[in-house]
């Protein structure tokens, strides 16, 4: 699972520690391979999504956004 957030926000904190607590002990198998900062800059994220795509790595069964102005980009790509 790659994340896409602000880290620095309060919010996207809150959400991303509820990600990592339900997943972790309840399913071991699902891990996070990266969080990415868009830094407020939806275009990090397109970017970021292409390249993961094209490279293969890091390996990502999942992407989450923590912030709506990156899902647009993210589904796009």
């Amino acid at each position: 699972m790659i994340i896409f957030g602000m880290p620095g926000a309060v919010r996207t904190s809150r959400r991303a520690c509820g990600d990592t607590e339900m997943h972790s002990p309840a399913m071991p198998q699902i891990k996070i391979a990266s969080v990415i900062d868009i830094h407020g800059n939806p275009t990090i994220a397109f970017d970021k999504t292409t390249e993961v795509i094209e490279k293969g790595a890091p390996k990502a069964d999942a992407f989450v956004c923590l912030e709506a102005i990156a899902c647009p980009e993210v589904a796009e790509v």
